[in-house]
This record gives structure tokens, sequence and C-alpha cells, in this order.
């Protein structure tokens, strides 16, 4: 059609929409369908058909998206929504909840990240990353396969990504070969999109023009060089004096009302700087000292939140890695909503998010420390910030050139040609793409292997191209192969290829196998060690040296150090810590040695002006990415150390998770039950910083903290919401995670039982032991109870099994649901000193609080059992996935019983 916005309320009907659906659209503030949504729906986006469609910025793929996941979902279709980063997994995890499961119910809503997993998808939408969902995949579960499901992939040129291209393909394949519903394919403009969607067997949808005009401007010697996007020619302006100074572009445009402006810079630094300077040329708005005061509320101090609350009260603000998660969420609000004028940002904003910007300003395209241009596909995603649909009209980009050099290379950035997509899978080793392909049992042999490879995009593009390539197929397969059956991932049996059980652990860890393998080797030869308290350190310096950290194989990065050399303290506190591996193994000796001392500072709960002070080229926004990174390694550590052929004793394992969560928070164990608590109930503006205070002032226990006077509470917090707040969140944690467990348990049980289990659930003190002792008849045990009101101060059964005897204690709260104390936690040892039993257990409800667990993992005598962990192993009894032998030895390990332990 000839106008780029079309009716859609004639259409939609005709095109298979759902009313529901429209009606929903029209509730959002949809009123019209764009070029691009209406050449999806005429290719049959709500009849079923798999799209591959690519169009610019601001053309609404993202409605596409949601159109066709909410139309699956709704039909009963359960929906995979691919996203490439955990940020816009989150964002998008929320719109859907918000608008499709909270209030009316639609369908459920499931997230799985690198460090966020939530709902079971057992049906609606589940959004998750891509690495995430092929490490799924990787776990054999059928739960996630890619048959009779509709999936949405997004963002699908970071096929060619440099660093995470390989496993996007492998996961493309797998879907192109398993054969989904329905396959819909997001990308931006690419010239090959018509192979891309041969490739995946789909409908191509391609539209050039976008729907907001994007002019692009060069100002170079006071002159402006424009053209429109999609335009071959441009024009030159010399009516005004063009300023080829930033800031003064700024001013150029904010006079003109073009705002919000994003202004990229290379540097964070530069980011930082460009903010500071030009807030000093704008006057405080008193709607924006409002903002400040919420910025106050929201985040939590740290080395740069002064500057950054001085540029807010002006309408200015700078994004980079360097700030808090905090921090970097309310900018990036504030800019949504307009109370932000003017932005300073690296390129990490231009990632994913969207932001109704208008203009869009280059304070440099040279990366210079790497001698590097930036690339013109990273160019037309971040130009194509300006001019967002539905908000305005027109947007503008302007490269800001120095010299003649800059101004020869922009051209370049504003011609139409762009490089087309190309496959980077042979560019870095294929072993965790092989050992993930086994270990999900797509492929069982090296023919088959070689035909799943067949249906790469690799080798879709090079058998045309350059078939002679494909020659290096075989032998690359080969040699990983030999490999990982060297390793012992994989095993070969009369031609057919299996993974070991820890081959499956390691591709469904997702961490690289090189990785997997040397973690596990080196704890292993160092298990005697993690029954003292110095491993902590040694074991962050051989994560940070794996591979997972390599600039060569790996998939994540260390931050640089000062001079490329490791600061004197961390040196010797490396050096010195009795090291797993010398200190100066690894690529990067300097950042590793770096890495690991600051973590180890930073999972004690270090305050950040002490991180400065000792690692001065880390910021704390650098912490929070690297502690993300180093806890998803540790838990695929505790997932490989699961397995049985370790023989590990699961306390290690519990050891290694409770240090994933304090590395992730960045707080000693004692506090985090508070700090998840808060995080789960959005407390404004409590982080690590105030739990900390928490703990300066011995109120790391939640009993103690909600006897605490209030007044007090409020002095610590600063603010009363936020006092409020904390005092809700922890009031309310555990009985929402119950309340959560008990829906998930009932739901998977017969009615035969679920009075029963709603019963366990629901009741309290001595009321507590009736339905339980009814839950454990259901085993072949021999029951005995001890606590039978005649016998005073005796546990309260006596579980007998294959000659050995258990001693259940059972534990809940009555006033308020709060974890048990330490006291209530261990009373089973001197309840039980007369009585001859192989084990204790305490059953508790609602669960333990930190100290109790911390001493439970040191003691070989008993073991802490959560109600909900507890009742999760009788369900699986129930659906036959345990045995009553199995669910006895688990009670029978000493330490904290888990569903991982049970499943292990």
């Amino acid at each position: 059609m000839d106008n780029k916005i079309i009716d859609f309320y004639d259409y939609a009907i005709n095109f298979g929409m759902s009313i529901d659906v429209i009606k929903k659209l029209q509730e959002s503030g949809i009123k019209y369908f764009t070029e691009t949504q209406n050449a999806a729906l005429e290719a049959g986006l709500c009849k079923g058909e798999s799209l591959c469609v690519s169009a610019p910025t601001s053309s609404g793929k993202t409605t596409i998206a949601e159109i066709a996941a909410i139309e699956a979902a709704l039909k009963g279709n359960k929906t995979l929504y691919l996203v490439t980063h955990r940020a816009l997994a989150e964002e998008k995890y929320n719109v859907f909840k918000s608008k499709y499961n909270e209030s009316e119910k639609w369908f459920s809503v499931s997230i799985s990240t690198g460090d966020h997993s939530e709902g079971d998808w057992e049906d609606g939408i589940l959004v998750a990353t891509y690495e995430k969902y092929l490490s799924l995949l990787s776990s054999g579960n059928t739960k996630y396969a890619v048959e009779g499901k509709v999936i949405i992939a997004d963002e699908i040129q970071i096929l060619s990504d440099d660093t995470r291209g390989a496993d996007i393909e492998i996961l493309c394949s797998i879907i192109k070969e398993k054969k989904p519903d329905q396959l819909i394919a997001l990308s931006a403009t690419i010239p090959n999109i018509r192979e891309i969607a041969d490739w995946l067997n789909c409908k191509c949808v391609k539209i050039s023009n976008r729907d907001v005009k994007l002019k692009e401007e060069i100002w170079h010697n006071n002159s402006c060089f424009s053209k429109y996007y999609g335009d071959d020619e441009s024009t030159q302006d010399q009516s005004i004096t063009y300023p080829t100074d930033t800031l003064k572009a700024v001013h150029h445009f904010l006079s003109k009302e073009m705002y919000p402006i994003l202004v990229f810079t290379m540097t964070k630094p530069r980011a930082a700087e460009l903010a500071n300077d030009f807030s000093k040329s704008q006057q405080q708005h008193p709607n924006s000292l409002i903002l400040s005061e919420q910025f106050d509320l929201f985040s939590e101090p740290t080395f740069l939140s002064s500057q950054l609350k001085n540029n807010i009260e002006r309408k200015v603000a700078f994004h980079s890695a360097n700030l808090s998660f905090s921090e970097r969420i309310f900018i990036e609000q504030s800019l949504r909503d307009g109370s932000i004028h003017v932005i300073f940002a690296t390129p990490t904003l231009a990632a994913g998010v969207n932001f109704p910007v208008r203009t869009v300003i280059f304070d440099s395209f040279n990366r210079t420390w790497i001698n590097q241009w930036l690339p013109k596909y990273e160019y037309r995603n971040m130009s194509g910030r300006a001019g967002r649909l539905g908000f305005h009209d027109e947007g503008n980009s302007v490269l800001i050139t120095k010299n003649q050099v800059e101004f020869i290379q922009a051209k370049k950035l504003l011609d139409n040609a762009i490089e087309p997509l190309s496959s980077v899978l042979f560019d870095k080793s294929i072993r965790k793409i092989i050992l993930n392909l086994i270990a999900s049992k797509i492929c069982l042999n090296f023919e088959t292997l070689i035909e799943f490879f067949s249906n790469t995009f690799w080798y879709f593009s090079t058998l045309e191209k350059n078939p002679l390539q494909l020659e290096q197929l075989n032998l690359a397969i080969r040699d990983s192969i030999e490999w990982l059956i060297d390793k012992e991932l994989i095993a070969n049996n009369n031609s057919e290829l299996f993974a070991t059980r820890l081959g499956v652990a390691i591709a469904s860890s997702g961490l690289l196998p090189s990785t997997g393998v040397f973690l596990f080797t080196v704890i292993l030869e160092n298990v005697d060690r993690f029954e003292r308290d110095d491993y902590v350190l040694p074991l962050l310096h051989i994560i940070c040296s794996s591979d997972e950290f390599s600039e060569k194989v790996g998939q994540r990065f260390l931050p640089y150090a000062r001079r490329n050399q490791p600061e004197n303290i961390a040196w010797q506190a490396v050096s010195n810590c009795n090291p797993f591996v010398s200190p100066n193994t690894g690529e990067f000796v300097d950042r590793i040695i770096n890495a690991a001392y600051g973590l180890f500072l930073w999972q004690k709960g270090t305050a950040e002006r002490e991180l400065r002070q000792h690692l001065p080229s880390i910021s704390y926004g650098e912490y929070q990415t690297l502690s993300a990174n180093v806890a998803w390694i540790l838990e695929g550590i505790a997932s490989i150390l699961s397995i049985p052929d370790t023989n590990v004793h699961t306390n290690l394992v519990a050891k290694i998770k409770i240090l994933s969560e304090s590395i992730l928070y960045g707080v000693p164990f004692e506090i985090l039950d508070i700090l998840k608590a808060c995080k789960a109930n959005n407390v404004p503006g409590f982080g690590r910083h105030r739990a900390m205070i928490l703990v300066s002032n011995n109120l790391s226990d939640m009993n103690m903290l909600l006897e605490q006077d209030h007044k007090f509470i409020f002095e610590l917090m600063g603010n009363q919401q936020r006092a409020d707040s904390l005092i809700e969140a922890i009031s309310n944690y555990f009985p929402n995670k119950l309340s959560t467990w008990k829906q998930r348990h009932l739901k998977r049980v017969s009615d035969k039982y679920k009075q029963l289990l709603s019963d366990s659930y629901d009741k309290t003190g001595d009321d507590y032991e009736i339905p339980i002792e009814e839950i454990l008849s259901l085993l072949d045990w021999k029951v005995t109870k001890l606590d039978d009101g005649k016998r005073q101060g005796v546990p309260d059964f006596n579980i007998e099994f294959n000659n050995m005897s258990i001693l259940l204690e059972c534990k809940t709260k009555i006033k308020r649901q709060v974890p048990l104390e330490t006291i209530d936690a261990f009373a089973v040892l001197t309840k039980g000193v007369d009585f001859e039993a192989t084990h204790c257990v305490t059953l508790g409800k609602p669960d333990f609080n930190s100290h109790s667990k911390e001493k439970a993992i040191a003691s070989k005598k008993i073991t802490l059992l959560a109600h909900y962990y507890f009742i999760e192993a009788i369900v699986q009894f129930l659906e036959q996935k345990q045995t009553t032998e199995t669910i006895f030895n688990w009670l029978l390990t000493p330490g904290l019983a888990s569903k991982d332990t049970l499943n292990s």
C-alpha cells in the first residue's frame, strides 16, 4: 500500500487476529498498523505462517512479536520468546506479566535467564535469553523441546556477533530442524535477509522504509551534509555555522526543543565528563528536584551518584557500565517518561531496550584504544534510536567530525550499502556446540553431526559461495569429538556417541567444556581445602583464570587493569592465599588477579570507597556485571559437582551455592535473606550498601529486625517509605514464597492429596505434626510418634527404613512466617541424645535463618529440611519420580536438603 501507516481495524480480523488481541492493542494506545506490521499480517502472522521480518528501527517489530506471542498463548500453544540480553528479557517478562497475567490471567508468564528463573512454563509464554534456552535444551528436559511450540526469535542479526553468534546459530539450527508450529524471526535491516529467511524456511517480510523519517547529518568544518535514511545523495548546507563541538551541538538542538537528546561517547569517563560539563550551563528545574528526590529514594549512594543527582536536577544524565544497576534502571525510566532531556551514554544503551529519543549525536565514532572505527551495523542501530514511532514525526542523527579522516569515515557510515550477515560458527572452537548436540540427543553419531551442520547457516551460505571450505567441517567435528572423549565428556558405544553424566552437567551449565573440565578437575584435586575457611579467594582466582574470560575463546570479559599491571595489594593477597594454581596462570594475569581479589572483597560486603581505594580500575557497575557472571559460573560448578559420579559431599555443593549468592548480591551470607526479600518486593534503594548498614548494627536476622523500633529503622534507612517497604518486604517474603510453592504443588497432585498437602502448608505448632504424620505414612517407612504428649523433650518422630533410623523434629513459626532461629533448628540434637538413631533431621517451616544453614553445612550430625522441599519430594514420589529409598537417603545426607540434592 502507498500510505505508510494503515488503519488496522478494517484489516485485523481478516488477517486472523483475535478480537481479544485487537482490544488489547487498542487499550495499549495502538491505533494503526505500520507498514511493517501490515506486511507481516498479510504474510500470515496470525494464521500460523513462519516469518522472517527485516525492518529498520522504530518500524513496529516489537508489536509484531507481541501479537504472535499472545495469539499463540491464547490458543493454548506454549510460546517461547527469545531475546538477546537479560535486561530485555526482564522488560518483556514484566510487560507480558502486567498486561496478561496479573490482572486478567490470560495465560502464565515465565522467565529464564542466567540469573533469574521464575515460573514452570506449563503453558503460556517463556521469555528467555538465547544462551539460557540452549543450555535448557542440553539438559534433556522434554518440557523445553522445540516441537509444537511457537517461537519468537528477536534481533536475529546477532548471528554474526563474534562472541555469541555461534551458540545462537546452533539454537536457530535446532529450531529449524525440529520444525516448531510457527517461527517469527525479527531482524534489523540486513541485505541478505532473504537468504536468512530461506535458511529458516520462513516467508520473508522485508521493509526498507522507516515509518518515522530519520535525517542523517555530518557536521564538518561548520557545514552540514545531510540526507534522509534510504536516500542516496546528501546535500550541503552552509547557511548557518554548524558547531563541531559536541556540547554546542547539544545546545543547538535543545534550543529547537528537539529533545530528548542522546549523545553517544566511546568511553565511560567521557560520558560522565560531558554530562558534568553540560550540566554547568543548565538551570535547576523545579520538577527535576522532585526527580532528584526520587533518585535518592530508588538508588544507593555510590561514587558517581552525587554527580548523577546534580545532573538530574538539570534534566541531564549519563549512562554507562560504571553505574550501578539501580542507577541505570532509574535513568532509563526517566528517559522513557521524558524527565531527562539530555543523556550522554556509551553504546551499551543502544543494545536492545527502546527509548523515545528525538536526536542522536555522536561525540566520536572511533575506538582509538583498539584503533577501530565504529562498525556500520552498530552505527545503524545507534542512529536508529532517533525518532520513535508514536512520539516523533522525524528523528535526527548527527556525526560530528574533527578532521578530514573522520569526515571520510562518516560518509562511509551514511552510505546505504550494508555488509551482509555472515556466520561466525567456525571462528572459535566448536567443542561446546558438539557437546550440546550430543547431550541433548539431537545428534547420536558422526553422521548425524554432519547432517545437523548441513542445516546451519554457515553450511547454507558456504555451499553456494565457497564449497571448498566445507572440507574443514569433517576435520573440526572429528577433532572436537576426540577432545570430548579424551576429557570423558562423551563416550563411544558401537559407533553411537552419548554424553557422560559429567558431559551432560557441563552442557547444561552453559560453561565452555574447557572451563567445566578445568574447574571440575582443580576443585577435586583440592577438595580438602573446602573443609577450611580459606577456599574462597583461590576458587575465585581459578574462575577468573578459566577460558570463560579468555579473549580468544571466552564468553565473558574481565575489567581492564591500570598500566596492564595487577594492583600490589591484589597480587599479594592472591599469592599468599595458597592458590589452587600459580598466580601467573591465565591469559591476562593483571585482570585476573584484580578481578579475583575485587570479588573476594565484594562478597564480604566491603564498602565501595574501600573497593575503589584498593582497585581503582574497577567501577561499581563493573563489579555488578562481573559478580553476575561469576555467580553464574559458580552455579554451573555446583550443578557439575552434584552428579553422583563425583562422590563430592553435598555440603561442598551447598558452600558453592551460598558463595554464588554472596557474590551475586555482594554481601555476606548472614544478610542474604533480607536482601533477597527486598529485591523480590522492590524495596526502593535497598541494595548491598544499606544491607551492610543493617549488618553493622547487628540486624541481619529477620526476627531481630521486625522486633526493632521502627523509628530506629527509619534512621538507618534515611527514608520513611524505604523503611516501611523494608518491614513489609520481610513480613511478606516467606508467606509469599510458601504460597507460590503451595500452588505449584497442589497443581501437580490429584484431588485425593490436595487437602492433605494444603493442611501441611497451613497448619502451625502442634497441629502441623498431624498432616506431616499422615504424609510420612504414604511412604514405606516405619513411623513412630515419639512426642505423644506424655513424654517431654523428645523428638516428634522416629523413622525406620533399611535398618537405619532418623529422628525428625517439626518446627514452625506461629506468630509470623520468618526463618527459624538456630536454637530451634538444632533442638533435635539435644532432644535425641538418649536415642540410638542414625541421623537427625529438622523439618522447618517456612525456612531456617542464615546462621543455622551455615552451621548445618559444617555439621555431619543433622540435616535441615525446609517444608517446601519436603513436600516437593513427596510430590515427586506421587509422580513416581522418587522412591521411598531415595527420599530416605536424601534425608540421611547431612547439611542442607534441597531440590537439587534430591534430584542428584
